[in-house]
């Protein structure tokens, strides 16, 4: 992978009205390595919740490349120029920013087993940003913003559930992702937080089982609720996380049956917060703990499987001490500390019923220094 950019700003007034001009260039260019090797598992019967033991099939039923030496699968290159004014008005009160972007991506997919080029699609596009920002006062600040984005469109695997796909390689055409913000933000210095609600669209993809054909033509719809909160309310306490409700939906499909579904793997309610403790008398002694919690989530398209909401809690300790001059740093941690066994993801293509289990009780130790 390789990337890079480049960029200038400059300060300049026009009356009341301050301006900072910046202009920016950049571009990433990545590529995939990638092969696969899938057995006839098919024949033998088996249970998610009451699993049985076989003996692994010889994985030469569908094969595509060397897993002992991938080869180049797809190549992506993203090119940008950028420009935007943040007006300052009112003393800094009230801030609003205009910007566009000329975007480029060019993608390719090649074959597994020749590296020949098997499909490829380039497209451009100019995409706006706006952004205003109101602040009442020196703690508070009230926003709002919208933005679009041009992203590369996914690559046709070469099977899903087990079916190959007739397009596999196939390079779809690059999405226009669209993006709306209203939030507050309050910040007293040494604590604070967030209140946000948001909108996003972006292009979904469909696999047909009927004609194993892999398409886009769909659009999933995100509205949500975001809550985080930082900061040290207590010397020596100090905290960080965050709520998500989200409501994601399907308004756009190949198939009419599956509009006005939720998405595949996409959680309707998340928390992930963090909280460390300085152990008053033991300087440099550190007790950390973290609670993490996902909701249900879709595991088909059509909604009738989704995985159950599960939770995680995790315990560490951390003690920063110095050794010959040079600060050191001893971390323990425990992940998963009840040991629950959890769904806690559904991986893969949408569609591809991936399922993700959670690690189990992990425990971690690390030694940092500084030099």
């Amino acid at each position: 992978m390789w990337s890079g950019d480049i960029g200038v700003r400059a300060d300049v007034t026009t009356g009341p009205v301050g301006h900072r001009l910046v202009a920016s260039a950049s571009q990433v260019q990545s590529k995939s390595r990638n092969a696969y090797a899938f057995s006839n598992f098919a024949g033998f019967a088996n249970n998610l919740y009451d699993p049985v033991f076989v003996a692994p099939p010889a994985p030469d039923f569908f094969v595509g490349g060397d897993l002992d030496d991938p080869g180049v699968t797809e190549r992506v290159k993203t090119s940008s120029v950028a420009v935007a004014d943040m007006l300052s008005l009112f003393d800094g009160r009230l801030l609003a920013t205009i910007g566009a972007r000329y975007q480029e991506i060019e993608t390719k997919s090649y074959d597994y087993n020749t590296g020949a080029l098997g499909s490829s699609y380039s497209s451009d596009a100019i995409t706006p940003a706006f952004a205003l920002v109101y602040k009442p006062s020196g703690a508070i600040s009230l926003y709002a913003n919208y933005a679009e984005a041009l992203a590369p469109g996914t690559t046709a695997p070469a099977v899903v559930n087990g079916v190959p796909v007739v397009n596999a390689g196939e390079v779809l055409e690059p999405y226009r992702a669209e993006q709306m913000e209203v939030g507050a933000k309050y910040d007293a210095g040494s604590f604070g937080g967030t209140l946000s609600v948001f909108r996003t669209t972006l292009p979904s993809a469909y696999f047909d089982a009927d004609t194993a054909i892999y398409s886009d033509g769909g659009e999933q719809e995100n509205q949500g609720v975001e809550l985080t909160v930082f900061g040290e309310p207590v010397t020596g306490l100090r905290l960080i996380g965050g709520a998500t409700w989200l409501d994601t939906e399907i308004n756009q499909s190949l198939n009419p049956a599956l509009e006005g579904k939720s998405a595949i793997g996409v959680p309707d309610f998340q928390i992930n917060d963090n909280v460390e403790w300085d152990v008053p008398g033991l300087d440099g002694l550190t007790l950390e703990g973290r609670a993490v919690h996902t909701g249900s989530q879709a595991a088909s398209a059509d909604n009738t499987v989704e995985l159950d909401s599960w939770t995680r809690f995790d315990a560490g300790v951390r003690y920063a001490f110095e050794a010959g001059g040079k600060p050191l740093t001893v971390r323990a941690r425990v992940e998963n500390l009840a040991d629950e066994d959890q769904w806690v993801a559904v991986g893969g293509y949408p569609g591809s019923k991936y399922l993700t289990l959670g690690a189990p009780r992990t425990y971690r130790l690390s030694i940092s220094a500084e030099f």
